[in-house]
């Protein structure tokens, strides 16, 4: 990718924070030039990459690089998803785009409330997004996924939003001012972050049984979160295998958690683990868990199923 000097199009241009969001750092942009974020995205033409529906060109890194007075691998540091570059990737991640409602070109993501209030000019990390992360690796707590107040599901709507990332655009209630609880999950915190670190050159090694891309590898993780979120893991695993699970009955965060607290348990010793798993899956219907959801996890465990993996 050609690399040449900014020539920024508005007097502020700042600099992309360590891990933060693509649409972060616009609105960012956007609030210290004082114009609305939907103006640079319509200006930039960027509505097709805000709503997901296609990957960002090498010549749109270069324009929006220009017209911002960054560099272009500056960019490539927050985009999160496929760079296109002459019909052939340029850059990608090994993690799927964030969850976007195509229609609002909204962002679903979590924050931490202590991380937001530590932060000078707050904005929103890449891990925030991700469907595997349920905690923040820097404080071990729960990440939030509504606003304490108004019970709004937190994201970042780039076409109708002018507020600080720390506000809720419902009630404006303040993210950095939300209580936060704190829970011993060091096991599922630890394998987020193990997780978290894997490139997309990465080969998982599955002794025994097969290498898997880092990207494939992440997508069949990914799905298993999100069937796991879709039950209360503390009802359907009551009194499994001694797991120490949140109550998820009435939060979207603790079922989140608990879906991570599963995966860590699973990977720490899959051949056994998946087994026990699949024997007590097939009691799902005792839950009142839907016959079509139980399919669909079974046929997932059974395509990890394998010994401890690693990157190699």
């Amino acid at each position: 990718m050609i690399e040449t000097p900014p020539t920024a199009l508005w007097a502020i241009h700042p600099q992309p924070q360590a891990n933060e969001l693509f649409e972060s750092w616009l609105l960012r942009c956007s609030l210290e030039n004082t114009v609305p974020a939907r103006w640079i995205v319509e200006n930039l033409q960027l509505e097709h990459i805000i709503a997901g529906i296609q990957p960002i060109s090498a010549a749109e890194v270069q324009l929006v690089a220009s017209a911002l007075g960054i560099y272009p691998k500056q960019i490539l540091k927050t985009h999160f998803g496929t760079v296109m570059e002459s019909s052939k990737v340029a850059y990608s991640t090994p993690y799927s785009v964030p969850a976007r409602e195509k229609t609002k070109a909204s962002v679903q993501c979590k924050v931490c409330p202590k991380c937001l209030s530590e932060m000078a000019k707050p904005y929103i990390k890449i891990p925030w997004v991700l469907q595997v992360t349920a905690f923040c690796n820097k404080h071990y707590l729960p990440l939030s996924e509504h606003c304490p107040q108004c019970q709004t599901g937190l994201e970042i709507n780039l076409m109708d939003r002018d507020a600080p990332i720390q506000i809720c655009k419902n009630c404006g209630f303040d993210y950095r001012k939300a209580s936060t609880a704190c829970f011993e999950l060091k096991q599922a915190v630890e394998f987020q972050e193990w997780f978290l670190s894997l490139k997309t050159e990465d080969t998982v090694h599955l002794a025994g049984r097969r290498m898997l891309t880092a990207k494939t590898f992440v997508g069949i993780t990914e799905r298993l979160i999100r069937q796991l979120i879709r039950v209360s893991c503390s009802q359907v695993f009551i009194n499994f295998c001694d797991l120490q699970l949140l109550d998820d009955r009435f939060s979207d965060t603790h079922r989140r958690a608990n879906a991570l607290i599963l995966c860590a348990w699973v990977f720490a010793n899959p051949d056994v683990q998946i087994s026990k798993l699949i024997a007590h899956t097939r009691q799902y219907a005792d839950y009142g868990v839907s016959v079509r959801l139980q399919k669909a996890f079974l046929s997932t465990l059974e395509s990890i199923r394998m010994p401890n993996a690693r990157v190699m």
